[in-house]
């Protein structure tokens, strides 16, 4: 086995365009890049390249015919013509963000046939006042259009707002504009909008609804989608949403003085809607007491069909019990992470949800920076409310029969005991997060039993706890899958506890099982593991491993023992047929693996990885040019494994003199990560004379500083 050809690493590639899409320099003075997509059809970003409108559009007449997009944000552009913009009249989508617009001239847009999103968000542009703001100057053929961030900068002076009358445009779906403490007209009763956001969640947004009323929104019986998180709301009516009979989406989170006393009136007005996903996240204070979610808050949401619903940052630290019974028949996703929850009788009762497929609970009690106390409005206690509600299922009866028609469902009488019960799991359930809870248990020859025994769990991720000893046996999980318990300080793990029969992948790393590995009865710790694809055993302090620890994983694909101390490996491979990576020495693959590319694609990013998305049959020289040449940016993660090699440095002299010659690089096209301190004296000199020159991120392992890390990292790319 030739593990060099695996093990080393180059870089990772940030891509905002597909590979197969060609980038070049286009526009005015070749200010601007362009992306051809395999179509034909060419996006132009000139977005803060200090360009004209007239000669961005004179150039795509003139050189560029295909540009089909065009985005000219931040150019400080102000107000234009229509002779400014013809040139550009048939691009298909237009973004001018940020450019200090505070008016249209009539007929700017009239020769604009093929339009379908424009963004003209983050502007001065008056348009809540009727009598400086005339919306029939926006295209007919739009189907996209962005406004919000345009509330005037005197908006404490009295003035009556309304929202623009924008229901001509008949082929509008998505809408996204400021919110304001207005009805929305009742012209907009036969709008084609499907998609509505009146958030203030972007840099320069506006949006202030304290309260919602039966008449607020009664007018959008056809909107699918309502986005109105983080607009100051205090206060929701009974049948807030009732004439919304569309409405599939939901999003109420960070309105941070709303709490759970309006949750009644928002789960009842639901029931006459289509509603599948409802975000109650971070409605409650981060600080302060936590709170308890009651029956009568989600009784109505029983007669509902949600999907999903999100619960997140709400320091919900209670369930009454019983309240799993009245969850929704078809909710599939429930998302609760960073909450407080302790120990209930709740916790009985998830057999009680009869078709969740998935449970996110990460980082339950989790620390968050004091500064953020400044930034939050006055709390909200509603801890005190009233338990009564005229609900048709919160009566005892009401609850036991519907507990008896699900088949795994527990009720619990007024005085029943912890004692007197056994825990259930929902048969459908599939998928449980539940990583960094500050869990710390030692399971040491303790058997807990999972009801019904027949369960679909097929994933379980416990890691970022505690469990120092892992001895006992917990299940069965006849269908398990996918399970973690990395970075867990986990010393010892025993074959019982993993006697899971079809486990595929097992994610052990960041954990202290070198020293039961190096004793003597440590050898059988896999052994029931016979269709395991992955193990990831890195940086686990292990020095030593027997022969045959490995012999009965026979389906076994990839090993991961890097960042140990194994001087040198003698396993037994004859029984490992299946085996194609094994990999004991580079650390740095792992964080790039495990930490990178999780971390940057879950932010929307494109990237480009040598080892997964290189194309095979190429030569490497050429698979490194071309990728290097379609990426905005390229990343080097720096080790001692890197500067190794040859081809490492190959890659690091190509991305630099890329970034030498491109003019669209003045924020650095090159970001180097300084993983782990490398002597200078091993530096080549090449990097030794950039790192002199520029800047670099240098990678910690304290938990502290960690978070400036990603954020640092991520503003070199995005910048």
């Amino acid at each position: 086995m030739e593990l060099d050809d695996y093990m080393f690493v180059l870089a990772v590639l940030i891509v905002h365009v597909n590979i197969s899409m060609s980038l070049s320099r286009c526009g005015p003075e070749l200010k601007c890049s362009c992306v051809t997509s395999p179509s034909g059809t060419i996006a132009m970003d000139c977005k803060a390249r200090k360009v004209n409108i007239r000669q961005v559009c004179e150039s795509i007449a003139q050189i560029y015919p295909n540009v089909s997009d065009l985005n000219i944000a931040r150019n400080n552009i102000g107000n234009f013509n229509a002779e400014d913009v013809n040139n550009c009249r048939n691009i298909s989508s237009l973004n001018m963000n940020y450019n200090q617009i505070s008016s249209l001239h009539s007929g700017v847009f009239k020769d604009f046939q093929n339009i379908l999103a424009l963004d003209l968000s983050d502007n001065v542009l008056d348009i809540f006042n009727k009598t400086a703001f005339d919306p029939g100057f926006f295209p007919s053929t739009l189907r996209i259009l962005k406004l919000f961030g345009n509330f005037p900068e005197d908006n404490e002076i009295e003035r009556s707002f309304d929202y623009p009358n924008l229901t001509y445009l008949q082929k509008l779906e998505v809408l996204e504009m400021d919110g304001i403490e207005t009805d929305i007209g009742l012209e907009y009763e036969n709008s084609s909008v499907r998609n509505l956001t009146l958030s203030s969640k972007g840099p320069l947004g506006f949006c202030s609804i304290k309260e919602i009323f039966p008449t607020t929104f009664y007018s959008l019986v056809n909107v699918r989608v309502l986005d109105i998180s983080s607009c100051k709301i205090e206060n929701i009516y009974r049948d807030a949403f009732k004439n919304l009979v569309s409405l599939e989406i939901l999003d109420l989170s960070l309105n941070r003085r709303l709490g759970f006393s309006s949750l009644m009136n928002v789960s009842y007005s639901l029931q006459f809607t289509n509603i599948q996903f409802l975000n109650y996240s971070r409605v409650y204070t981060t600080f302060g007491v936590g709170t308890i979610i009651l029956n009568r808050d989600i009784c109505y949401l029983r007669n509902t069909s949600l999907k999903a619903i999100a619960f997140d940052g709400n320091k919900v630290q209670m369930v009454e019990k019983n309240t799993f019974v009245l969850f929704p028949k078809h909710l599939e996703t429930i998302y609760a992470q960073e909450n407080k929850f302790s120990f209930g009788l709740y916790l009985f009762q998830f057999g009680c949800l009869e078709n969740v497929l998935q449970i996110d609970a990460n980082n339950q009690n989790k620390m968050h920076a004091p500064i953020k106390y400044l930034a939050e409005p006055k709390s909200k206690d509603d801890n005190d409310r009233s338990r009564d509600s005229k609900c048709q299922y919160m009566t005892e009866e009401s609850l036991k029969t519907i507990a008896k028609e699900i088949p795994d469902c527990t009720y619990v009488p007024p005085n029943e005991t912890a004692g007197d019960l056994k825990p259930q799991f929902s048969r459908s359930l599939k998928r449980v997060y539940f990583s960094g809870c500050n869990m710390v248990y030692n399971l040491d020859k303790t058997e807990f039993t999972i009801n019904p025994s027949n369960n679909s769990l097929e994933v379980l991720d416990s890691s970022k706890n505690a469990y120092p000893s892992l001895r006992g046996r917990i299940g069965p999980f006849p269908n398990l899958k996918f399970l973690s318990f990395s970075r867990s300080y986990c010393s010892f793990i025993s074959s019982d506890f993993l006697s899971m029969y079809k486990l595929e992948n097992l994610q052990l790393d960041r954990n202290y099982l070198g020293g039961m590995f190096a004793h003597p009865g440590g050898g059988d710790t896999f052994k029931y593991l016979t269709n395991l694809k992955m193990l990831n055993l890195s940086t686990n302090r292990i020095t030593h491993l027997k022969r045959s620890i490995f012999s009965r994983l026979g389906k076994i694909e990839e090993i991961d023992l890097s960042g140990n101390s194994i001087e040198q490996i003698d396993i037994d491979v004859q029984p490992l047929k299946n085996l194609l990576h094994l990999n004991f020495r580079d650390h740095d693959l792992h964080f790039i693996r495990a930490d990178i590319i999780p971390r940057l694609e879950g932010r929307g990013m494109k990237l480009c990885v040598h080892q997964r998305d290189f194309l095979p049959g190429i030569p490497i020289q050429d698979n490194i040019v071309d990728a290097i040449r379609t990426s905005k940016k390229t990343v080097v993660i720096l080790s001692k494994a890197f500067i190794k090699k040859q081809w490492c440095i190959f890659e690091f002299n190509m991305a630099r003199m890329e970034s030498i010659g491109n003019r669209e690089c003045v924020n650095g096209c090159l970001v180097i990560v300084l993983y782990e301190n490398v002597p200078t004296k091993e530096l080549p000199l090449e990097i030794m004379d950039w790192m002199d020159n520029h800047s670099y991120i240098s990678y910690t392992r304290n938990p502290d500083g960690q978070l400036l890390f990603w954020e640092n990292l991520t503003t070199a790319i995005e910048r």
